[in-house]
């Protein structure tokens, strides 16, 4: 459901900012919706890695 969830969010984060890089100038407020869309992009992608290294070690804390 969570995978879901974030694949949904990345799908509608780049429809956003490619209409945001369309439609208006280039802005610190474009390039964090651009940031956040990469970041939501990788995380959907390489979710299982992610993961796995906040379960256990370093990533936990």
């Amino acid at each position: 459901m969570k995978l879901i969830f974030v694949w949904l969010l990345a799908i509608v984060f780049l429809i956003d900012s490619v209409l945001r890089a369309i439609r208006s100038s280039f802005n610190l407020g474009v390039l964090m919706m651009y940031l956040i869309t990469a970041a939501l992009w990788m995380y959907a992608l390489f979710h299982t890695k992610i993961d796995a290294f906040c379960a256990a070690g370093a990533g936990r804390v």
